[in-house]
């Protein structure tokens, strides 16, 4: 995540935490409620010896734009997750925030989720 001030001066980029064995992790959406700020995406995980990669729902929030915590995934989980699972945009709603996903097992089908915070 790069940040600026002004929008013509960007600060060194911050780095996202990511669970163990990600691979890589992509952003898919961000949004602000004025103070804070939250992030979404997908962490692609290598599962050694496990069979291939899959992807799994990746939410971080901050306060600034420099510091980022990531949500626990277990919290992400639920009944309607198939498989493999990515959070493609987020936006505020009330108090709270709504974030809209997918989810797929590479055999049936695939699915839309949404997860909300108040």
């Amino acid at each position: 995540m790069w940040s600026s001030p002004d929008g013509r001066t960007w600060n060194h980029p911050a780095r996202l935490p990511t669970r163990p064995n990600t691979g890589s992790s992509f952003v898919r959406g961000l949004a602000t409620d004025g103070s804070n700020l939250v992030a979404v995406g997908d962490d692609v995980v290598f599962a050694e010896g496990q069979g291939p990669a899959t992807a799994d729902a990746a939410i971080w929030t901050s306060n600034e734009g420099t510091d980022w915590v990531q949500v626990p995934p277990d919290q992400l989980r639920g009944d309607a997750i198939l498989g493999n699972v990515d959070a493609t945009s987020v936006l505020r709603w009330g108090d709270g925030w709504i974030v809209l996903g997918t989810t797929w097992d590479t055999e049936t089908a695939v699915a839309g989720v949404i997860w909300y915070s108040i």
